[in-house]
């Protein structure tokens, strides 16, 4: 049986996982290793109990052009395999659309003015069976009363517990070293876990970002699932544990697809501020400004490299593997709000140094990698 791996010497500790799919007499396992500091060509090994099938010369991950077209087929149906069984179904989706719906009911018959927007990969579509749905509370009149969302996760933790038919475990997770605090609970009919938390305006317009995204090139979408796929497997998704969070893997991989030649992905921010300043709406939420080309129909006019990358799933996905086991953390930042590249010493982040610079794109003051332990980074 012919086997293809893909082994990185370099990349966050716990990335390190493997995919491995079927096809035929084909049986391909995608390995991501170590991010480093250090710069490594990660090396393509064909491993095979027949020399007779193995690739008279396999290269390395830098030279895609000397795998065989037929590998790359099999990885890029992997990477549509893996969409098909792990994302959720649209029957599920609507079921979780109805979860919201009926709590929204419930919240507003005693919090008349509130709602509830959805955000996170059940808003983005990048969501699992196991995924939590992750909303956002607001309340004008509770705002203008400046209630402090510590105090208005655990008013709705005390409300949702007078609901034990209907919620069960109840938590409020919130204390003075967290900066958004949630209310946890289950909905006892669906066992479906859901995270409320109060006034993230800037979450839920994240987002509406990478679904716009999404919305641009179907590949993303199939590369953010794998991406997410290899991060839960190798237990190297969670923010609070010193790790990276969905969303910023997703900011990651948007990074390098902007990046790609031609790009797969356009900078939406960018072709926002290019746009006449007479037609050009901002949103601004606080002192964020959160805008960006929501019409992503205009692309085909607005963007000159609009349909131009022609790349399969498997080499998207090898390319990005590669792109950040090379890529140079310590002096540079990954921003997809900024074109070309930005050097830390040149950036708001030169100050605070940390194993990774990742730009919030809404919040260009804020670095998603300060979350990330030298720990889990060395």
């Amino acid at each position: 049986m012919l086997r293809a791996r893909l082994i990185s010497r370099t990349a966050p500790r716990a990335l390190r996982s493997s995919f491995s799919h079927g096809h035929g007499n084909c049986h391909c396992s995608v390995l991501a290793g170590r991010y480093r500091t250090q710069q490594s060509v990660p090396s393509v090994r064909w491993l095979s109990s027949s020399s007779a099938s193995r690739p008279a010369s396999c290269g390395t991950a830098g030279d895609l052009s000397n795998l065989p077209a037929g590998y790359l087929n099999v990885l890029s149906d992997f990477g549509r395999h893996i969409c098909r069984t792990k994302a959720l179904s649209k029957a599920a989706l609507d079921r979780r659309k109805e979860v919201v719906a009926e709590l929204r009911t419930l919240l507003r018959s005693h919090i008349p003015d509130s709602n509830i927007e959805v955000f996170g990969s059940s808003a983005t579509g990048i969501s699992f069976e196991d995924s939590d749905i992750d909303v956002s509370f607001l309340s004008q009149t509770m705002r203008k009363r400046s209630v402090n969302p510590h105090v208005a996760v655990r008013k709705l933790a005390t409300l949702l517990h007078n609901y034990p038919d209907t919620y069960s475990d109840v938590n409020c997770v919130s204390n003075k070293f967290i900066r958004i605090p949630v209310c946890q609970l289950t909905v006892k009919a669906e066992n479906i876990r859901l995270e409320l938390s109060c006034y993230n305006e800037v979450g839920v317009h994240n987002s509406r970002f990478i679904r716009a995204y999404c919305s641009v090139d179907d590949r993303f979408r199939a590369l953010a699932i794998m991406t997410k796929c290899l991060t839960k497997t190798g237990s190297m998704v969670n923010s609070k544990a010193g790790l990276l969070s969905t969303y910023t893997y997703s900011l990651m991989l948007l990074y390098y697809l902007q990046r790609t030649s031609p790009p797969v992905l356009p900078n939406l921010q960018e072709l926002h501020m290019n746009m006449d300043p007479q037609r050009r709406s901002m949103t601004m939420i606080g002192s964020n400004d959160c805008s960006y080309l929501t019409d992503v129909a205009k692309l085909e006019h607005a963007w000159e490299h609009h349909g131009q990358n022609s790349q399969s799933l498997g080499e998207l996905w090898l390319g990005f593997l590669k792109f950040y086991s090379e890529f140079d953390y310590s002096n540079s930042v990954i921003s997809v709000r900024q074109p070309g590249t930005v050097a830390v010493v040149d950036s708001r982040f030169k100050l605070v140094r940390s194993p990774m610079t990742i730009e919030d794109p809404f919040r260009p003051n804020f670095n998603l990698g300060i979350l990330v332990s030298e720990k889990n980074f060395a």
